[in-house]
């Protein structure tokens, strides 16, 4: 009995140990494993909300562009319209700008420039010389005959292109008197200018 006692422990002794492994696996498998904390674990930060790509419109707007301010040549039209100014010169020296214009396309800028240095009205009254007046109010019958025949000058020399000889037809008799005189002074700069041209022609040849 007491080596039968003896045999049953051993027996005991040399299973105890698998018995342990077993239980120790089975309580390893029960037990989920723990995650190892590491530095990205611990210093993993909130997400963020993505940034927009797109620049601020706020910021990256320049400066809404003022409104266009008035622009200055209509200013100086305004003024020189409201300048009293002879519409006789005025449509005289239409003609003074064109001959100007042409003999420096001529390559002639010397009479070009002796013309150009004459003209003292602006563009804007040139143009404006151009544009018919309203008849006067209280117009005398023989006024009014009178005016009638010249808006049929007029208006024969419109028919025929000449826009400028056309708002001669219809100057006043004062008017008329200060296109002339202004005609005969751009006639006097072309012949003071010939004189010229032909005695450096002549000095030259001697």
């Amino acid at each position: 009995m007491a080596a039968l006692a003896r045999e049953n422990s051993l027996d005991a002794d040399v299973s105890a140990p698998g018995k342990r492994d077993i239980e120790q696996i089975a309580d390893a498998q029960a037990e989920p494993p723990k995650r190892a904390r590491t530095s990205e674990s611990t210093a993993e930060p909130a997400a963020q909300p993505e940034e927009d790509a797109r620049p601020s419109e706020s910021a990256g707007d320049e400066a809404a562009p003022q409104e266009d301010e008035a622009a200055p040549q209509e200013d100086e039209v305004i003024l020189l319209l409201s300048t009293p100014f002879s519409r006789g010169v005025a449509l005289a020296e239409i003609g003074v700008k064109k001959s100007a214009d042409e003999a420096r396309a001529d390559g002639n800028t010397q009479l070009a420039d002796a013309l150009q240095a004459t003209i003292v009205t602006t563009a804007a009254q040139r143009e404006a010389a151009l544009v018919p007046r309203p008849p006067p109010e209280n117009e005398s019958g023989g006024a009014q005959r009178r005016r009638r025949m010249k808006e049929l000058q007029a208006e024969r020399h419109r028919n025929e292109g000449d826009e400028v000889q056309a708002a001669v037809c219809l100057l006043t008799s004062p008017e008329l008197a200060e296109w002339s005189e202004r005609m005969d002074e751009f006639s006097q700069v072309l012949t003071d200018y010939t004189a010229r041209v032909r005695a450096a022609r002549l000095t030259g040849r001697g």
